[in-house]
Order: C-alpha cells, then structure tokens, then sequence
C-alpha cells in the first residue's frame, strides 16, 4: 500500500529531482561540446574496464544526463531503455538492494518519452511500474501519470477505470494509510476524474492535518481554486504557499544553521 506522502507537486516522482537539476544545467553557460564528449568516452572506458551490471547503469546513467542536457532526448531514450534491462537482470541476481527493480528508471523513461511525444511507449512504461508492485506510491503516481495521458489520446473510459479502481482501494483502505493520508489520495484521484468539488473537499481535509513540513495539500487547493474560477480562495493559498517558502528560507537568508537532533 502506499506509504509515502510526497510535498512535490503534482508528481511524487524520484525523477523529479533529477529532472529539475538537469533543467537547471541548462541554464548554466553552454559546455565545450568536446570536454562533454571526453567525459562520455571517460564513462565507457571504465564500463569497458569493469563488466559488472550496476557499474554499467551507474555510467550509462551519467551518459544519459550529458545527452539531456545538450538536447539528444532519442539518445536519452535509447539509454534508458538500457538502463532498464540492467534493473531486470540486477534484480534477478539478487543484486539489487533497494528493492526498487525498473521503478526509478522506468520513471524516468515515462518521463522522456513524454518529452518526445511518444505517448505510447509511455503509457506502456508505466503500466510496466504498475505491474512490478500494483500497491505502492510509484504505482499509484504511474496510474495517475498514464490515465492523464490516455485522456489525450481520447480513451477516457480507460482513464476513469483506473482513477475508479484506485478510489475504490483508497475508500477500502483508509484505516491502512498512514497519517490521514486518504484524504490526499482522493483529492488526487478526484482531480484526474474532474470531480473539482469533491477534490478541493478532500484535499481541504488532508491540508487541515497535514504535517508542517507539507504544502502539497496547499498547492492542489490553489490550482483547483484557479480551474473553478474562484480566485478569492486561490489567492488565500498562494498566500499560504508563500509563506511556507518564506519560513523554510529564512534560516538560510539570515546564516543560521538548521540543527538536526
């Protein structure tokens, strides 16, 4: 069952974080295509000198991100779907220790997919992470990423079957999910299925238990707020979300340093 209640917006996803520090990269000044070059040749020699799996993800990995951040998002791909290969067999050996499988990778596949207009193929690697473990956060964030996309291309009934089906498990096992977070599961699922009322409802209840390092509640209701029309309220939230970032940065504008017990 789902067991993490992420504050990322709109998407749990680990790949979100790679993703934003990639985007980041490309903002920086434009790198000598050369040095970048000699980097991807620096990653295959050691690929070449070391046969084990993981040594080959991790630098097939660290290719990847070079090829994202010049924009070769096929090569992206091509690499990925490599990676993924390497998690099926690593698992398999009984060498993967985080348990994880294809997930993370997976992931990040959808993602690039999506980026090139591959709707398919991405709808199909989600399934694939709904297939490894169907009660799990990632399961739940790929249903909800593949539904989204199958309302693009038309097939709504499909869509709503697998917001229903996920409902359905939310209403069924409430009492399982930790720290309230039902009624954060539903405001998403109701938000995938255009039920506008019956999300902001939800996530209303899940922002007023809501842990105080969470504003994901917060940053639902603004958008909801914004597709009803009711700019009142959305204003309220942004509020709210602004003062969450502005109290989570203060320590760091004034040089304090946040002590961990």
């Amino acid at each position: 069952m789902p067991q993490r209640y992420p504050h990322n917006f709109r998407k749990s996803r680990f790949h979100l974080r790679e993703t934003a520090a990639l985007e980041e990269r490309k903002e920086q000044p434009k790198t000598d295509w050369g040095r970048l070059n000699s980097a991807i040749l620096a990653y295959q020699r050691a690929m070449d000198a070391r046969q084990d799996l993981d040594i080959r993800s991790i630098c097939l990995g660290a290719i990847a991100e070079i090829y994202y951040v010049v924009g070769r998002l096929d090569e992206v791909a091509k690499l990925y779907e490599e990676i993924v290969k390497l998690d099926y067999e690593l698992f398999d050996h009984g060498d993967d220790f985080t348990r994880a499988g294809p997930v993370n990778h997976l992931d990040l596949l959808a993602s690039v997919y999506e980026k090139l207009g591959r709707t398919q193929e991405a709808i199909s690697a989600y399934q694939r992470i709904i297939d490894w473990e169907w009660e799990s956060d990632e399961s739940l964030d790929a249903s909800l990423e593949m539904a989204s996309l199958l309302k693009k291309t038309g097939d709504r009934v499909k869509a709503m079957e697998i917001y229903q089906k996920w409902l359905s498990w939310i209403n069924k096992n409430e009492k399982r999910i930790p720290r309230n977070g039902a009624n954060y599961l539903r405001g998403r699922v109701y938000l995938g299925m255009e039920r506008y009322s019956e999300s902001i409802a939800s996530f209303k209840k899940a922002a007023a238990r809501k842990l105080p390092d969470s504003i994901a509640e917060n940053q639902y209701l603004y958008e909801l707020y914004l597709i009803v029309g009711d700019q009142k309220a959305a204003t309220e939230q942004r509020a709210i979300i602004h003062r969450f970032y502005e109290e989570w940065a203060r320590p760091i504008r004034t040089g304090k340093v946040i002590k961990i017990n």
